[in-house]
């Protein structure tokens, strides 16, 4: 029996031995090791969720994708974020351009002006400070918007030097996996649960194309708030999908957090 037990013990540590940190995916991609693959980390937050669904993303409300790529607005509500101000000067614009390739630009506000992007976009999933004056950070909400300026494409919170989105699209020439996704109820003014929807819509450059729920579960206030769902294997995503969190409350005020993790390999 003792030599048994040896033999095992002795061929489990070769299987051990065999296994280096290589063989685990967030090693692998974490330590650049593989120049084809990336990761994707999202996460959002909504103030104030009622009894209605509402996308968890610091914009608050359904968030409304683009139809077309437009050059975009941007704007603090704050005098103070420009050059020679305390707080932001530039900002970084993540997001797909008319191609739905990925795309960065930066751009330098001035204050409640509005400054009008360089580059068109077809979505946006995340904006944040890159320099700022002595306060290190934007003193204002800062505002990114289509030209009719009736629709907020991102929004920074005041202090907040970046987006809060639990949003994205996959960029074209990519596949995603969603290795998971998470929420939590940050504050709840009462009692109650709040019921969060893991939404994909494929094709979305086709235009009519709906929203697919792809996983639902429900959080309560007076319990275990948080949880976090794990998908093995990972859920795989084509290319120009887009993806958002929303959340529903069984009464109102409550303040929710969403997010979720992708690694992303090109086709």
């Amino acid at each position: 029996m003792k030599k048994l037990f040896l033999a095992i013990l002795f061929l489990s540590s070769i299987v051990l031995a065999q296994r280096t940190p290589k063989d685990d995916f967030g090693w692998l991609y974490s330590s650049g090791s593989n120049r084809h693959f990336s990761t994707v980390n999202k996460f959002g937050w909504n103030g104030d969720v009622d009894a209605a669904i509402e996308d968890v993303w610091d914009g608050g409300g359904t968030y409304s994708f683009l139809d077309s790529a437009v050059v975009l607005y941007i704007e603090s509500d704050s005098t103070t974020d420009t050059i020679g101000g305390t707080g932001a000067i530039t900002i970084q614009i993540q997001g797909l351009d008319s191609l739905w390739a990925l795309q960065l630009e930066t751009v330098t506000i001035t204050g409640t002006a509005d400054v009008v992007t360089t580059n068109k976009w077809i979505r946006v999933f995340r904006m944040k400070v890159l320099t700022a004056g002595s306060n290190a950070t934007n003193n204002g909400v800062i505002q990114l918007y289509d030209s009719l300026g009736t629709r907020v494409i991102a929004q920074i919170g005041a202090s907040n030097a970046q987006t809060l989105m639990a949003i994205y699209t996959i960029p074209a020439g990519y596949t995603g996996y969603m290795t998971s996704y998470y929420s939590s109820i940050l504050k709840a003014n009462t009692s109650g649960a709040v019921d969060y929807s893991l939404w994909m819509r494929p094709d979305a450059d086709d235009g009519n194309t709906p929203f697919n729920l792809k996983h639902r579960i429900s959080s309560q206030a007076a319990g275990s708030s948080y949880f976090q769902h794990e998908f093995f294997p990972y859920y795989k995503i084509a290319e120009k999908t887009d993806i958002r969190i929303s959340a529903f409350g069984s009464t109102t005020n409550f303040e929710v957090g969403s997010g979720f993790d992708i690694i992303l390999v090109q086709n």
